[in-house]
């Protein structure tokens, strides 16, 4: 960018334009320079510090001091700062000619500067500034250089002209002279500057120049009148034709760019195409769960972020096909236009896609989660995509829910390997839920029995004495993802309180909630988003450390908490006691474990009859081969 310096390489021509514009409005939204610290007119020193850093708060008492000043001197504010800069800008090029060095790499790496910005990309300085600096080199009589950070994750930064830069031509050399006058200028005064040196603002530009520039407007308006685009792009044109391919940045080319640009819809781009693990061989624009690669028609096992990572926005191109539950969440969180979501039901009728016809299987997964069956009509092979799945055979049967159709083949099948360990063998869901209920009644009859023997005592005492900390409710606190552990907090509402016992979610999960199949207006009407109206608390699960529940339990006016944090990495039931909160550490997974996978292994060769059937990997590291091989040996041919 022509003014903040932020590389725009992986941007389009439209998008560069509409950033430079907005770079320029930001300049002209605040009249005050950034970094100017004493009026214009009567030099009245307005620094706040000796940092040189002005609190937000300063602006307007700038802005208030410098108008009134103008008032007293006839000189209106727009009129005054426009003289100011032009003053400015003489005195910077008249100092730019002292400077000979053609640039060099700056080390920012102990810059204090620049504004430092954080994780979410706002400015932590206090008078808001560009989203990046030019780094600028000061040297005069015998001092040292000083070091500006262009941006908080820079290193270092190649100023035009270095070792590794290319030779320092004029333009150059007039971009660090106006860069190296004064440490507080901004970017647009800089490269004003710039462009003055090398003729850009002259009516009588280089032959290079002149080349390189774009032809006078129709009106013939002098150069000097042109618009501030106008002028930046012609400063870089400039500096291209003198300096020649040496300052040309290359376009970006990689996945990420190119997969931006189709983001925003902007031009043909050609995406790359997917791994082996996200295609449907036979199929050229089928891609399951990768929405970063090129392809037609999309496919999404389920609403989760490893899944749907690419997939933003209403500009996305192509056909997505997933669950009613699914298309109800992209379109909802996602802001995926309606238009491009394909249904394709579990247990309904295949959906028809050139010449395959895809099938959903329940995946016992997350609300929405399904597999997909392929079926190449034309080739005669068939294809399965767990996506991600807890392959329990009293839920799951592979032989029952799909058919293999006469004459064709099970080719291929597209694992979840999470678990692909043969260590990781826990118990299944019911019984992982049916622990989780028992502990909860074992924590009512306690409650039950301390609030008994309280009262008690105080009606032993004549009942003047009140409620200690031994009596009261117990809060009971589930961890779930933003899609995922919902079974287990529903089963413990519905058999272990009354049916109008509520549970607390936020707005958010409640808005989640509202788009499964599978919940009945009873199980709605149970969720609140009162956190004192419920004893069943709904969170995420990095919000089920003590600090956090101790905080949840007195906001919930409860005596004391029972957590459960249900994970597959538990392997069993643990317990840890901090005072009046427990966390309760339950196996309970939505990925299948080794023993499940080996079932699925063997029910997939059943269905191919004893034929070979390839099964590919699409979770794990670099030891994934060798347990998949150990898994495949331990699956014998079943049967169907």
């Amino acid at each position: 960018c022509a003014v903040c310096a932020v590389d725009l390489a992986a941007l389009s021509l439209l998008e560069r334009q509409v950033h430079l514009n907005q770079c320029l409005d930001d300049c002209d939204k605040d009249p005050v320079e950034r970094h100017a610290y004493r009026c214009p007119l009567c030099e009245l020193d307005l620094s706040v510090d000796a940092t040189g850093r002005v609190p937000a708060a300063k602006i307007s008492e700038r802005l208030a001091h410098v108008k009134t000043c103008g008032k007293a001197h006839g000189v209106t504010a727009a009129e005054m700062f426009r003289r100011r800069r032009e003053a400015q800008t003489e005195t910077q090029l008249r100092r730019g000619d002292q400077h000979e060095d053609g640039g060099a790499i700056v080390d920012v790496e102990n810059a204090t500067a620049a504004p430092r910005r954080d994780a979410c990309g706002e400015d932590e300085s206090d008078e808001g500034e560009f989203e990046a600096l030019l780094a600028v080199v000061r040297r005069e009589d015998g001092e040292d250089v000083e070091h500006v950070a262009k941006a908080a994750d820079t290193d270092h930064v190649l100023v035009p002209g270095s070792a590794t830069g290319g030779a320092a031509g004029p333009a150059a050399a007039a971009l660090a002279a106006g860069a190296c006058a004064a440490p507080t200028r901004n970017a647009a005064q800089v490269l004003m500057a710039a462009a003055k040196a090398t003729g850009a603002l002259s009516p009588a530009p280089t032959p290079a120049a002149a080349a390189a520039q774009p032809p006078p407007p129709a009106d013939g308006v002098a150069a000097e009148k042109r618009s501030a685009v106008q002028v930046l792009m012609a400063a870089a044109a400039a500096r291209t034709a003198v300096n020649g391919s040496g300052g040309k940045r290359q376009r970006r080319t990689g996945p990420a760019s190119r997969w931006w640009e189709a983001q925003r819809g902007v031009g043909v781009v050609s995406l790359p195409p997917p791994p082996m693990h996200k295609v449907v061989p036979g199929a050229p624009g089928f891609v399951v769960d990768g929405f970063r690669y090129g392809g037609a028609h999309y496919f999404l096992t389920h609403f989760h972020s490893d899944h749907y990572g690419g997939l933003y926005g209403s500009k996305f191109r192509g056909l997505i096909y997933c669950t009613p539950t699914t298309g109800r969440l992209i379109v909802q969180q996602l802001a995926v236009r309606p238009e491009v979501v394909r249904e394709v039901r579990v247990g309904g009728p295949p959906v028809v896609v050139d010449d395959f016809a895809i099938t959903a299987i329940e995946a016992n997964h997350c609300p929405g989660a399904a597999m997909f069956w392929f079926c190449d009509r034309k080739r005669r092979r068939c294809f399965l995509h767990c996506g991600d799945c807890r392959y329990d055979r009293s839920e799951i049967r592979l032989t029952k829910a799909v058919r293999l159709p006469p004459s064709h083949v099970l080719d291929t099948v597209y694992l979840d390997t999470t678990y692909c360990n043969p260590r990781y063998c826990f118990m299944p869901q019911r019984q992982a839920i049916s622990a989780v209920c028992d502990r909860v009644r074992a924590a009512l009859k306690e409650e039950e029995r301390q609030n008994s023997s309280v009262s008690s005592l105080a009606s032993f005492f004549g009942g003047g004495a009140g409620r200690g900390r031994s009596g009261g409710k117990t809060l009971f606190v589930f961890g779930t993802y933003t899609i995922g552990k919902e079974r287990v907090f529903l089963s413990v509402a519905r058999s272990c309180f009354p049916p109008g016992e509520k549970v607390y979610v936020s707005s958010r999960k409640l808005r989640i909630l509202r788009c499964y199949d599978d919940l009945s207006l009873e199980d709605l009407a149970r969720f609140t988003t009162d956190r004192k109206e419920a004893r069943i608390h709904v969170t995420e699960m990095g919000k089920l450390d003590p600090k956090s529940l101790r905080a949840t339990l007195e906001a919930a006016g409860l005596v004391r908490c029972v957590a459960f944090r249900p994970t597959g990495w538990a392997g069993r039931i643990t317990e840890k006691s901090h005072g009046d909160v427990r966390v309760v550490g339950v196996p309970y997974s939505e990925h299948s474990s080794f023993a499940e996978l080996r079932d699925l292994v063997q029910d997939a060769r059943s269905l191919s009859a004893g034929r070979p059937c390839k099964f590919v990997p699409t979770v794990g590291g670099s030891g994934i081969r060798d347990h998949l091989q150990t898994l495949l040996a331990r699956a014998p041919p079943g049967t169907p």
